[in-house]
């Protein structure tokens, strides 16, 4: 799901996927105050 949600962030480049991406990771405590564009060992 995350991963999709990347890819679709990739395609569309708006600053709400990439908002909906960090409010995730913060929620999710995987990547705590990293953008999610910078910081994402799953996609890569």
């Amino acid at each position: 799901m995350l991963t999709q949600a990347l890819d679709i962030a990739r395609q569309d480049g708006t600053h709400f996927w990439a908002w909906r991406i960090n409010a995730d990771l913060n929620r999710l405590k995987i990547a705590p105050g990293t953008p999610a564009h910078r910081h994402c060992p799953a996609v890569h």
